[in-house]
């Protein structure tokens, strides 16, 4: 059974495991481009 299968079936599981170090490193990505994303809408918003 997988770490990630420990997870979602509510057992102990290793949160260091390479599996979830992927994911983790994967949310950073999108979430940086989402938020300059946004940064980037929110400028061409503004008319000053």
């Amino acid at each position: 059974m997988t770490e990630r299968e420990k997870m979602i079936n509510g057992e102990l599981y290793d949160p260091t495991d390479k599996e979830f170090e992927q994911l983790r490193l994967n949310a950073r990505k999108l979430s940086r481009k989402y938020n300059l994303m946004t940064k980037i809408a929110q400028k061409s918003k503004c008319r000053y």
